[in-house]
Order: structure tokens, then sequence, then C-alpha cells
């Protein structure tokens, strides 16, 4: 009788996690979809917005998830349907944050082209030079008069 009443137990504590960690994707999974609409329409503060929740549920996540890998050995005791919506939560899941993931590089590789270009500008805005010289031989560089040598004058 205790035998029976301890795998009743094992098996209530499987599903009631495995319920659990459904719960928790689908939630994860609907900030990831509000977070890539916003890295989509490039609404920053709402993409700052989420980012308090989507910790906080990550790490509920985290810890449910770690329950059922500690009851692993007792998930086939669960309920065919059960293990069936906790496969498809995992692919639906590991959709959006592939998706996610794949925005954010992309958002990465934009700013990291641009912050090339303002380095490529401002270094060629600092090398080039307009040299202008008046008519006794000095050139002028941002309002100074300056004078030139050709080295000939100095060796003489």
């Amino acid at each position: 009788m205790q035998k029976i009443q301890r795998r009743r137990k094992v098996e209530g504590d499987v599903e009631k996690t495995m319920t659990t960690v459904i719960e928790m994707m689908g939630r994860l999974e609907a900030v990831l979809k509000k977070e890539n609409d916003a890295l989509r329409a490039m609404d920053r503060q709402k993409f700052l917005d989420l980012q308090l929740e989507k910790v906080s549920l990550a790490k509920n996540y985290e810890i449910e998830a770690q329950k059922l890998m500690a009851l692993r050995g007792n998930i086939g005791k669960a309920g065919n349907d059960l293990k069936k919506n906790l496969k498809e939560s995992h692919a639906s899941f590991s959709e959006h944050a592939d998706e996610n993931l794949n925005i954010l590089l992309h958002r990465k590789d934009g700013a990291s082209r641009l912050n090339r270009r303002i380095m490529e500008a401002a270094r060629d805005a600092l090398t080039q030079k307009e040299e202008r010289y008046d008519s006794s031989g000095k050139m002028y560089q941002r309002g100074h008069k300056k004078t030139l040598s050709s080295g000939v004058m100095d060796s003489v």
C-alpha cells in the first residue's frame, strides 16, 4: 500500500512540475514575442521595460527546470498528453528564443557597422588636410600661418 502511495506521489510531483515548466515556458515565450516585436519596431523603451520581467521569469523557469531534471527518471510515468504538451511547448519556446537571438545579433551587427562608419569618418576628417598656401609660401592650417621649408633653402 505504501509503495502505491509513494508511486502516486512521485507521479503527481512529476506531473505538477511538468505543468509548471510548461506554464513558465508559455510565459517566457509571451515575453520573448513582445521583445521581438519591440526589437523589430526599434522601440528601445519597450525592450528595456521587458527585461526585468524576462529575468524574473527566467530565474523561476530555471528553478522549475532543475526540479524536473531531478525527477527525469520518473517522467515516463506522466501521462502521454502531458509529455506531448511539454515537447510542443519546448519546441515553440525554442523557436521564439532562436528568433530573439537572431534579431539581437542582427541589431548588434548593425550597431557595429554604424560604429565602424563613425570611426572611419572621424579618422578621415582628422587625416584630411586642406593645404592652402599664400603668396609668401606660408601654409594656412586651421586659421594659422605656418612657414614651410622645402629643405633647399635650409642647406644654403
